[in-house]
């Protein structure tokens, strides 16, 4: 895609983060460890529409269309390709690195050029 991602903590990954947290009171000595059980859900069937000349992305579910959200999408020298592709990662408060400086950016979230979600994809159908 052109961009690179530092630091960035997948959403499939923030069970394993909440299964380790441990709670610690004034009153104990000791932090104690919480018992904690992620439900995971499997993928809902949908698709993710991408309009590049509005720079929307929609989410298209049972027939009911969610969204649009506004998107970031390439620069000239490295346009965002069209076509179908299937989703690999997605990443909560990704951290932007630059593909020419390779400086990272210092701040995450809606202040970043990535903005606080990141979704990789990569090219599907007949010819990949």
């Amino acid at each position: 895609m052109g961009l690179n991602c530092a630091s960035c903590v997948p959403m499939s990954s923030l069970g394993l983060l909440a299964s380790s947290l441990l709670v610690a009171a004034p009153a104990l000595s000791q932090a104690q460890p919480v018992q904690v059980s992620m439900a995971v859900r499997p993928p809902e069937q949908g698709r993710v529409v991408l309009d590049l000349g509005r720079r929307q992305i929609s989410v298209v579910r049972q027939g009911q269309t969610l969204g649009p959200w506004p998107v970031a999408i390439g620069d000239p020298k490295t346009p965002t390709p069209s076509g179908l592709f299937k989703v690999e990662n997605m990443m909560m408060n990704p951290q932007y690195q630059s593909t020419k400086s390779g400086k990272l950016h210092p701040k995450r979230g809606l202040q970043s050029p990535l903005g606080h979600r990141w979704i990789g994809f990569l090219r599907s159908g007949p010819n990949q």
